[in-house]
């Protein structure tokens, strides 16, 4: 026994510690509250959907539009239409994939002991539960490096299988996953570690396998990547909280990034002396990780995207992507274990040791009882319960939800036919409201389930406001009715052919950015408005600067509201002020009675160009 232990022991020290790390659930079913703020129910709703679209075989990019793809339910642990199997499968594949990472990691150490205790101190600070995407990063810049040093076909199928998960998972992962493995390619070549005829075999084999895996998921890569960019184009601009709240987190996690970029710029510095130029590459490699982590973090500043940053920003220390002798890498494990000791001194949980043995420990019950209880698991209807005489109108009839409790039409089992960008607050551009509008002309829904909401301070008409217009000028109110303590509209469609909405131009005018904008009788306004260098500057290093949209009424008050560059140029409906269901119900039976009279904009002009372009419609049938 103690010569297996001997020899085995690495081994068995590396089981050990995957056991330790390996903390998510089996199954995860969306808890959706029945009363309470509507935002409640906004990520069960997106979580759910996710799975919904993949069990209607729904063509992402296209039919759906969202930056998680068909396999994000690997991320989301929601079990709903999903068999066991598919999670059983998937954690093997993690637990491999970890395993063979932290034997690496202990058998290239100088000091074995001291590369054990790092990765027990990775175990205890990372969280995988949530941060499944960046697992994925973490093992696709391992296996880059082990390609690189090993290019053989057996590397290559494990690369591309970690980067077709990362790209039908989360697309923004995914897409850095392929533009970093196309780079290793080059690489490669230029250092004659691959010929030109292999690298276009393996790279042509590669493509064949995500197209195919693309045609099986039911992706429109064309229509994914375009969404998607949209989406992320947008989600800078306005998605971030005003809040001073986490301000000394965020301090925390710029003192950690930084200190991580000077270890890497050491790394290229020594890399360029030693001529071991594949350094600089593995060095880059590590920064766009932290770069992308960071940003993710800082720009939806909550604490759950922060915990992400303290939770995965130490995987890139353990991939092992560089080469270096003893001396060296002394350093390296010292720097690792100085790292993780900040790590844990800047971590807001601040747990007690009872405290982390049970987040550590209660998982893992939860994962076994997970296993044995799939197939009698919960399910929510009647938290999300429709009265019965609404159900009876909706029979047979197709349904849409606004803006987002996609669960409650899922659980009702409802026939559920939703916009692409399915959640009206994700309709951040001007390109992503015409692709609803678009369905919405195209393809309407005979009933739709309608609350007046929004996040984040922002103007409830102008989330999806060409979507909004169409509905008031396609529906009508047929009945309301409370939804725990909230009242939802349920509107019928007008007959069966759909009117379209005509947006016809008045007149294109400049103003100085801290003008007011008078109304002047226009129905519907677009204000272009541009970053300047700094601006720009600002933005990519941390987040968008807030844009606040002053409405003054005709009763002479002023409402402030949350807004972005691209929710201002895709245009605003500014012939009625509404403010909930009431105003909303008024507007369609044309009752309306509050007016704007001018708008203007509330922002630190030091980051935009002066000159702001308004352009003016009416709006016709």
């Amino acid at each position: 026994m103690q010569q297996f232990v001997s020899k085995h022991w690495v081994n068995i020290v590396s089981f050990l510690l995957v056991l330790l790390v390996f903390n998510v659930p089996f199954y995860k079913y969306p808890i959706i509250p029945h009363s309470g703020d509507s935002m409640q129910s906004l990520d069960p709703s997106w979580q759910i959907m996710l799975n919904h679209a993949l069990l209607h075989k729904y063509v992402w990019g296209k039919d759906i539009v969202y930056t998680y793809g068909p396999l994000g339910f690997l991320e989301t642990r929601v079990s709903y239409g999903i068999p066991s199997y598919v999670f059983i499968l998937f954690d093997l594949f993690v637990i491999v994939n970890l395993f063979i990472v932290f034997k690496s990691y202990i058998n290239n150490a100088s000091q074995k002991w001291l590369a054990v205790f790092l990765l027990f101190c990775l175990c205890i600070v990372y969280t995988m539960s949530g941060s499944t995407p960046w697992l994925l990063m973490f093992f696709i810049v391992y296996w880059m490096r082990r390609l690189y040093d090993h290019p053989n076909i057996l590397n290559y199928v494990i690369l591309v299988c970690c980067i077709s998960l990362a790209l039908f998972m989360k697309l923004n992962t995914g897409l850095i996953s392929i533009f970093l493995f196309g780079a290793l390619q080059v690489l490669m070549l230029l250092q004659k570690k691959i010929k030109l005829l292999n690298a276009g075999l393996y790279v042509g084999a590669s493509a064949i396998i995500i197209l195919l895996l693309a045609w099986l998921l039911n992706v429109s890569l064309y229509g994914y990547f375009i969404a998607a960019a949209e989406i992320v184009k947008g989600y800078v601009g306005v998605m971030s909280i005003e809040s001073d709240k986490y301000k000394v987190v965020e301090m925390k996690i710029n003192i950690l990034a930084v200190v991580l970029m000077m270890l890497y710029g050491w790394i290229v510095i020594n890399a360029v002396r030693h001529k071991k130029y594949e350094h600089i590459f593995f060095a880059g490699v590590a920064c766009i990780f932290i770069v992308l982590l960071r940003k993710q973090a800082i720009s939806r500043n909550d604490w759950g995207h922060y915990l992400e940053f303290f939770s995965s920003s130490s995987l890139i220390l353990f991939t092992g992507v560089f080469t270096v002798d003893a001396g060296l890498q002394k350093w390296l494990l010292r720097f690792t274990g100085m790292y993780i000791l900040l790590l844990m001194l800047f971590d807001a949980r601040m747990r007690t040791p009872l405290v982390l043995a049970k987040s550590k420990i209660e998982p893992k019950l939860s994962y076994i009882s997970g296993i044995a209880q799939y197939n009698n698991k919960p399910e929510e209807k009647n938290s999300r319960k429709i009265p019965l005489n609404v159900l009876l109108q909706l029979k047979g009839h197709t349904v849409d939800v606004f803006p987002w409790d996609a669960a409650c039409a899922i659980e009702n089992k409802l026939t559920y036919t939703p916009r692409p960008m399915f959640q009206s607050i994700g309709a951040f551009t001007e390109k992503l409201q015409l692709v609803n509008e678009n369905h919405l002309y195209t393809k309407p829904s005979d009933y739709l389930l309608y609350e007046y909401a929004t996040i984040d301070g922002r103007y409830a008409f102008f989330d999806d406001c060409r979507a909004n217009i169409f509905i008031a000028n396609n529906y009508k109110v047929a009945d309301s009715f409370l939804m725990g303590d909230r009242q939802v509209l349920l509107l019928k469609r007008n007959g069966t052919n759909p009117v379209a909405t005509k947006f016809d131009t008045i007149k294109t005018e400049s103003y100085a950015i801290s003008d007011k904008v008078f109304i002047q009788g226009s129905d519907f306004i677009k204000i272009k408005i541009s970053e300047n260098n700094k601006g720009r500057l600002n933005t990519f290093l941390n987040r968008a600067q807030e844009i606040k949209l002053v409405m003054t009424l005709d009763d002479g008050s002023a409402k402030t509201y949350k807004t972005s560059a691209e929710m201002l140029q895709a245009g605003m409906f500014v012939a009625a002020f509404i403010d909930g269901n009431t105003s909303f119900t008024a507007y369609i039976n044309k009752g309306i009675k509050r007016k704007i009279t001018s708008l203007s904009l509330s922002c630190h002009t030091d980051y935009f160009v002066k000159n702001i372009e308004v352009i003016r419609y009416n709006i016709s049938k």
